[in-house]
């Protein structure tokens, strides 16, 4: 896909994992990415399968090859979905991800 047909600004979220005072785990979330993609809504509430766990995904997002992981968080207008998968075809520019509306 070219990129002027990209339709969204996006921000990808990562969390990070420390300790605080008492040793305890903490999670922080910061953005990381911010970038142009072409994002879709799903033709329904699809499903996939993934190794052994079934997800679902609400919308698939076609961007420049970044890095993006499964871990990440997408938030477009507003809005923030859980990366399910990413999907790096071979020999491509692109990424395709699927995403799940969380809020």
């Amino acid at each position: 896909m070219k990129p002027d047909l990209y339709n969204k600004d996006v921000t990808t979220r990562r969390a990070t994992i420390g300790q605080d005072a008492n040793g305890q785990p903490t999670e922080t979330w910061a953005d990381y990415l911010t970038f142009r993609a072409h994002v879709y809504a799903a033709s329904a509430y699809q499903k996939f399968s993934a190794s052994k766990a079934t997800d679902f995904f609400t919308h698939r997002m076609l961007c420049d090859n970044l890095d993006i992981i499964t871990a990440d968080t997408a938030v477009i207008d507003g809005d923030t979905y859980r990366v399910v998968a990413v999907n790096r075809p071979p020999f491509t520019a692109q990424l395709s991800l699927d995403l799940e509306r969380t809020e």
